[in-house]
């Protein structure tokens, strides 16, 4: 006969511990032995945010599993949770995102910094509602935005508003010029903005100061203007236009100091082609060459010429065309003269700057360029585009993937520099036409065009 532990019927504690591990009970059963089975004993269970020790460690709401993540929970953000405070989840503030958060992204670091779900870019913001033509620009303190809109009494408006390298706006925008606007050009040379534009017969131009004062320059009087007005400007503020109908590639240089210096027709330049009419004229962003594309007047090819504006000289003469446009692209980066072609999608240029649409395998549409010195071309169009660096960056839109794409591309050995940049569809709006305008800063400033409004966003360049 074996030795009872208990007497049948009797209960004791068995158990427990810390926390929510309270014992329970065991019975003695008939043979006066001890149940296997201890009775309403707390088992440790996953901590949750209520106040209790439920995993019984001896700590209350210590890790708990059931927080909720917080308001941003996408990129640097994604680890982040409600804090639980006696017994309660408490919503997140800025102290329990990481280090590396930021409210508005300004780090090119390849993370998404203010959790919005894009890597080095920014969520549009307005610049300007309801805009006709427009331009965006970098100057020192930031952006420039130059737009045309109508006014009250049914005319037009040449109007400027400022933003800082963040895009928030810099003071009110301000009208620089009412009346008819037949045609203007605008560009920017450290702190300052340059306009241009027709006033009669003649042509105005004026720089704004970064206090935004006024210096005007010498009218040029009896321009003979016919259209496409452009504006090149660093050390001397260019202009080039089609003058004549379109028999003249005209260039008026003023010197910074608002004097006139030189109104010539760059098609009759020594060394150039005898020509008929012109179909493209451009001036580098800096007012240092000037590009024309005219009809020969012996037949054959397009000539397609770059023209030295400081000797009035041919630089160098090539002919190309192709599906009805001429596009001339020019790389002075290593002081030399190299002239590049591009097709009407792709930017696939003979030598130089080389985009291949089997580096990017997308449906492209509206390739926008622009490189260091803020030399901007939308492709497809039928302007010609003079560039002064080997480096650029280029904005396009993939169609396939409904979504605007930034890169970097070296020229020399044609290679992308650093991933593609997708800014989705649903920040941008598709299915209206839609053109993106970048001006170089510490980011990237990209102005949208989309309906009527002008918004911005910022993209981290490549370097």
């Amino acid at each position: 006969m074996g030795v009872c532990e208990c007497r049948p019927g009797e209960q004791t504690s068995c158990g427990g511990g810390r926390g929510e591990c309270t014992p329970g009970v065991k019975t003695c059963n008939s043979n006066g032995l001890w149940s296997d089975t201890c009775v309403g004993e707390g088992r440790p269970s996953r901590e949750l945010c209520d106040g209790k020790d439920n995993d019984c460690n001896g700590l209350v709401d210590d890790s708990p599993s059931d927080l909720l993540p917080c308001a941003n929970d996408a990129g640097v953000c994604s680890t982040a949770h409600h804090q639980c405070v006696d017994g309660g989840q408490v919503a997140c503030t800025v102290a329990d995102y990481p280090k590396t958060y930021e409210a508005t992204e300004v780090s090119c670091d390849g993370l998404d910094n203010d959790c919005d779900g894009l890597v080095d870019v920014t969520r549009p913001v307005p610049l300007a509602p309801q805009t006709g033509a427009w331009g965006f620009y970098n100057v020192d303190a930031g952006f420039a935005a130059v737009y045309a809109r109508s006014a009250a009494d049914g005319g037009d408006e040449l109007v400027v508003a400022r933003f800082d390298p963040l895009l928030a706006a810099v003071g009110s925008p301000f009208v620089v010029r009412g009346g008819a606007l037949i045609d203007w050009a605008a560009g920017a040379f450290g702190s300052d903005l340059y306009l241009a534009w027709l006033e009669g017969s003649a042509l105005q131009a004026v720089r704004l100061d970064a206090q935004d004062v006024a210096h005007p320059f010498a009218p040029y009087e009896d321009a003979g203007y016919a259209s496409n007005l452009k504006l090149g400007v660093s050390d001397r503020l260019v202009l080039t236009y089609f003058a004549g109908g379109l028999t003249s590639a005209r260039m008026v240089r003023w010197g910074l100091d608002g004097g006139l210096v030189l109104a010539a027709d760059i098609n009759r330049a020594p060394g150039t082609a005898r020509s008929g009419d012109v179909a493209v004229v451009n001036v580098s962003r800096k007012g240092r060459y000037g590009v024309y594309t005219a009809d020969p007047l012996d037949g054959g090819d397009l000539i397609s010429q770059v023209v030295d504006l400081d000797s009035m000289s041919a630089a160098q003469t090539d002919a190309y065309y192709y599906g009805g446009e001429a596009t001339v692209l020019v790389d002075l980066a290593d002081g030399g003269l190299s002239t590049a072609y591009t097709y009407f999608d792709p930017v696939k240029p003979w030598s130089g700057l080389y985009i291949d649409p089997n580096l990017i395998d997308a449906s492209l549409s509206e390739i926008t360029v622009v490189e260091d010195r803020n030399d901007i071309s939308h492709y497809g169009s039928s302007d010609a585009t003079l560039s002064e660096t080997n480096e650029l960056d280029f904005v396009f839109q993939d169609n396939t993937a409904q979504a605007l794409v930034f890169a970097h591309m070296i020229g020399g050995a044609p290679q992308l520099s650093g991933p593609l940049k997708p800014v989705p569809a649903t920040l941008i709006g598709f299915g209206v036409p839609m053109l993106a305008q970048p001006a170089r800063g510490q980011l990237l400033g990209l102005a949208l065009h989309s309906g009527s409004a002008l918004s911005g966003l910022r993209i981290c360049g490549a370097r």
